[in-house]
């Protein structure tokens, strides 16, 4: 009864959310506009707490969405009532019109079930398959581990070049910095994303799972440090995704139900969010030269909501720089896919185009990623320096497909979604692709909508996954005659 009760309630807020927004627009009234947005989110997110058993991939989602795009919007509504208006009324407009369209498709996304056929795991036994598994399991695990190890050799060189450069001056990192290390530790630590991903498709042990996901967090702690401070958070939503997706599985070990996530992994994630949401906040400070002073809770939540929202100005900004792009509008919501299909090593020999290094003129021009363009548009000066404002899938979906474009990208997500949480993940290669996408879904908001295309999708990827791949059936042949026995 409860959980019709939640349904109902969603949907009245839904159609009272669509009411003032239709008034908003029409009467150009921004305060109604801008709350609108925040009530079609709200009834996203409780039409979500009435499932049957609750999508936690997709209420994660909503919550980085809420992060980066709305939060600081309703925070300052909230706090003094004050309508974000930070570009002229045209430009908002469109903004909270995207807003609004986008929860508005993330709901009806998320109502459209597609369900998978379903595979139990528990009844398959111990197949020829699972055993054949167990090797690739072996196999990753140990590369995965190695290449974890390179990805933290490389990040904290790149933490004591960003420190020695006084760290405020940020930008350089990412125009200055030249790697001292071998090139084999960078080539190792570049496929590192693609290694963990098939890693965890195998579905190795919790004990194991536990060991490997620090490695990762450990790699995305030391990224924050030197400014990249989502990284830390979206690494703690995968985590808990990928634990949420086992406990799904209702795996059994030694005829005992594993439970991923049980009193302590709750009482754990009950802890850390406070925690981590002043850690953020100091390293806000910490990276441009300022101390931090901590006065209260509610103080230091409205600074890190004001520091993670600016990825709402990205949309204003693609609005008043619409017609000033200089490629299809349609490449940018598929930057990295065109990326790799235009710039792989065949496409260069017999169409000539090359893949330009970031923060240079010829990638704002010439290149595709909406991260780039823009702000080169917006400070030429201070791109060239190594900056940048980020990217957000809305903005890239509207300028190249407008309104409708932005509404079916947030129902496909939400089916997406609903799908991977239904999904049985019995197949190792649908498992590794599903991974790596959900590594980079939680970033979506801030960042391109096909960023997951970048760590399994380059010819060192491809190259990498066929070493690998050959490596592993050269193993098993060894090993079969001794399962045989």
């Amino acid at each position: 009864m409860a959980k019709i009760l939640l349904k109902l309630i969603a949907f009245l807020l839904m159609l009272f959310a669509i009411i003032q927004f239709v008034s908003g627009y029409i009467s150009n009234d921004f305060g109604l506009l801008c709350v609108s947005s925040f009530v079609a989110w709200s009834a996203a997110l409780i039409n979500s707490l009435g499932d049957k058993k609750v999508n936690r991939i997709y209420v994660l989602f909503l919550v980085s969405f809420f992060i980066f795009l709305l939060s600081r919007i309703m925070i300052r509504w909230i706090n003094t009532r004050e309508i974000y208006l930070p570009f002229d009324q045209d430009v908002m407009k469109t903004v909270y019109s995207l807003l609004f369209i986008s929860t508005v498709g993330l709901f009806v996304g998320a109502t459209i079930r597609v369900t998978p056929k379903r595979y139990n795991i528990i009844e398959a036994g111990i197949s020829r398959e699972h055993v054949d598994n167990k090797g690739l399991q072996m196999a990753t695990g140990f590369l995965t581990m190695v290449c974890g190890v390179a990805q933290i050799v490389v990040n904290v060189e790149k933490y004591f070049f960003w420190a020695r450069i006084g760290g405020a001056a940020g930008g350089a990192l990412r125009i200055s910095f030249v790697s001292s290390l071998p090139a084999v530790i960078s080539r190792i630590s570049y496929v590192y994303i693609l290694m963990l991903c098939i890693y965890l498709a195998t579905l190795p042990p919790k004990k194991n799972v536990c060991f490997v996901l620090g490695e990762y967090l450990l790699i995305c702690a030391v990224k924050m440090m030197y400014g990249s401070r989502g990284d830390f958070i979206l690494g703690l939503m995968f985590a808990f995704i990928y634990f949420t997706i086992r406990d799904n599985q209702s795996e059994k070990c030694d005829n005992k139900t594993v439970k991923w996530i049980g009193r302590t992994e709750r009482l754990f994630i009950v802890i850390s969010i406070p925690i981590l949401i002043i850690l953020i906040v100091f390293i806000s400070y910490y990276r441009i030269g300022t101390s931090f002073q901590f006065t209260s809770f509610r103080d230091t939540l409205n600074d890190f909501f004001e520091s993670q929202g600016t990825t709402v100005d990205v949309l204003g900004y693609t609005k008043k720089y619409e017609n000033s792009f200089p490629m299809p509008k349609q490449l940018y919501l598929f930057d990295n896919t065109y990326s790799f299909l235009a710039t792989n090593p065949l496409s260069s020999v017999l169409f000539g185009h090359h893949a330009y290094k970031v923060n240079t003129i010829e990638r704002a021009l010439y290149g595709t990623s909406l991260d780039q363009t823009i702000y080169y548009l917006i400070n030429p000066a201070s791109y060239l320096m190594g900056r940048g404002c980020g990217s957000s899938y809305v903005a890239e979906a509207w300028l190249g497909y407008g309104f409708i474009g932005v509404f079916l990208i947030n129902v496909f997500l939400g089916v997406v979604i609903n799908l991977l949480n239904d999904y049985s993940f019995n197949k190792i290669f649908n498992n590794t692709v599903a991974f790596a996408f959900l590594q980079s879904l939680y970033f979506v908001p801030r960042a391109g909508f096909d960023e997951f295309v970048g760590d399994i999708l380059s010819v060192t990827h491809i190259i990498s996954l066929a070493v690998v791949w050959v490596a592993y059936k050269m193993v098993m042949q060894l090993r079969r005659p001794i399962i045989n026995e």
